[in-house]
């Protein structure tokens, strides 16, 4: 039995999830706020998209040249952990979850209320009762069930006007002690616990 993934996804796989990727759910709000800020200058506005777009594009051969030379699970982390060691990249991989990962998602559903409201109109309690549904990108397959659930939520804000969306969360976490564990073809696995002392962490290397 091999250890490693299997290979599925194709060329035509790589370039949606590129295009998803760098195109977002922004693409239909930023230009006006880039447009704005140059105070309406077409040229200076076109002028930021296109060095924008340059450093997008050294970026994606920069992930390029990595992910060839690198074809390790874990994408960026493998990346800072090679380059910089485990600890910067434990500490990204806490980051996205606690903070990248949770506010794009955030930025998702304020995003698509907006998007929504270009079909139905909605005033801001609307806007914010369709977001706590928490159905961003979901199947809409019925559409009084949206409308009860909308209205439901709308409810809600009347008695909690302070009321957010559990996407919206902020957690803090505050571990004591962690392991960290990289897997190793030849079982050579390097396993590491840092743990919390009143004069910050201590490393201590375990068998794997």
């Amino acid at each position: 039995m091999s250890g490693s993934l299997r290979r599925t996804l194709g060329f035509g796989d790589l370039v949606m999830l590129t295009l998803g990727t760098v195109i977002g759910s922004g693409i239909f709000l930023v230009p006006g706020v880039v447009l704005k800020q140059t105070d309406g200058r077409l040229g200076l506005a076109l002028m930021v998209w296109i060095v924008g777009g340059v450093l997008s594009f050294l970026g994606a051969l920069t992930y390029a040249e990595l992910g060839a030379s690198r074809p390790d699970a874990g994408g960026l982390y493998t990346y800072i952990r090679d380059a910089f060691g485990p600890l910067p990249a434990f500490l990204y991989g806490w980051a996205s979850f606690l903070v990248i990962a949770s506010g794009s998602v955030a930025t998702l559903a304020v995003a698509f209320a907006s998007y929504l409201g270009q079909l139905v109109p909605l005033s801001p309690p609307a806007a914010k009762a369709i977001a706590l549904a928490g159905r961003q990108s979901a199947p809409l397959l019925d559409l009084e069930e949206r409308d009860r659930i909308v209205a439901g939520n709308l409810a809600r804000l009347e008695s909690e006007p302070g009321l957010a969306s559990p996407e919206w969360t902020v957690w803090r976490v505050r571990p004591v002690n962690i392991e960290f564990w990289q897997g190793d073809p030849s079982r050579n696995h390097l396993r590491l616990r840092y743990e919390r002392t009143d004069s910050g962490w201590d490393r201590l290397q375990l068998w794997a």
